[in-house]
């Protein structure tokens, strides 16, 4: 220690006396580190922190009391210290036992009556048990994040579950769709096959034994009445392809029958007694059958007409 250093401890001794008598049962470490690191006094909670009596550590360099990871550490904060007069940040001190002691420690640098430097006095807090507390708080952090990403990459799962089964089921309707339509085809095309064989059947079997019929000697009635039923039978078809739909979408269900009985070859006369309306009013409709029908102006019999539209296959 040199001269100048020896005097200042001189001038410093009696301050420090009296700082130890102030600090001595103060339950936060205090320590006054000399200009050349040295421990120049420690207060029982210091030592007791460190796990040491207080004379054990007087006169020791301070950098004992770091681990060698936390010497740099360190000495920032010293320098900081000195450029700044004061210092506050968190340190990793060591034990007497070697453990680790993660500390508070503020820093305020000592100056003389003529203001020169002569030392600091730092205090130290232990925070071991923030330090856990942190530690466990980011373990459960950590923990819930896991456990997060579990819940996450189980919903992924069966999502990802979810999104299969409805590929298979929109294949299985897909597959069932073009199942149905082809049914409805197979259907529709039956249909038509039935109904060429009914309609084949009416005109070459049924249809030729009323004409036959016909050439008897029957009443005027029965006649007429064979006249409907061949009209009839033949406008079974009228909506199969044999009729165009718009033609009897502009007709009323009377002119409809109307229109069998004319077909037939009925007279406006004959129309009259088997329907039981006046000759008058059968004119009429026929007048508003052949109107609707694009037949007005034109010489075209009424009958021939609906028997090619309604009747011919």
């Amino acid at each position: 220690m040199g001269a100048s250093n020896r005097k200042e401890r001189r001038q410093v001794e009696p301050q420090l006396r009296f700082l130890a008598d102030l600090v001595e049962h103060i339950a936060v470490g205090i320590a006054f580190v000399d200009r050349e690191g040295c421990l120049a006094f420690v207060n029982r909670a210091f030592a007791k922190l460190h796990g040491y009596d207080p004379g054990e550590l007087t006169g020791q360099r301070l950098v004992k009391l770091y681990p060698a990871d936390s010497v740099m550490s360190a000495a920032l904060a010293d320098l900081e210290t000195e450029n700044s007069g004061e210092f506050t940040t968190e340190l990793v001190h060591a034990r007497q036992d070697g453990s680790s002691l993660p500390v508070s420690r503020s820093s305020s640098l000592v100056r003389s009556e003529e203001g020169t430097p002569i030392g600091m006095v730092i205090t130290v807090r232990d925070i071991s048990e923030r330090k856990l507390t942190e530690s466990l708080a980011t373990e459960s952090h950590k923990k819930r994040v896991r456990q997060l990403e579990e819940s996450l990459q189980a919903i992924s799962e069966q999502l990802e579950e979810a999104r299969s089964d409805l590929q298979k089921q929109a294949r299985r309707l897909k597959y069932a769709d073009e199942a149905l339509k082809l049914m409805i085809s197979q259907m529709e095309d039956f249909k038509k096959d039935t109904e060429r064989t009914m309609f084949r059947n009416i005109t070459e079997v049924v249809l030729p034994a009323l004409d036959q019929l016909n050439t008897l000697k029957l009443p005027e009635s029965a006649r007429h009445l064979l006249n409907s039923l061949a009209f009839n039978l033949k406008s079974l078809f009228l909506d199969s392809g044999h009729v165009g739909e718009e033609e009897l979408t502009v007709l009323t269900p009377q002119e409809i029958r109307l229109c069998e009985l004319i077909g037939s070859g009925l007279t406006s006369k004959e129309i009259a007694d088997t329907t039981g309306i006046s000759p008058g009013t059968v004119s009429a409709h026929r007048f508003n059958i052949r109107r609707k029908l694009g037949l007005v102006g034109s010489r075209r019999p009424l009958a021939s007409h609906l028997r090619q539209k309604f009747l011919e296959p």
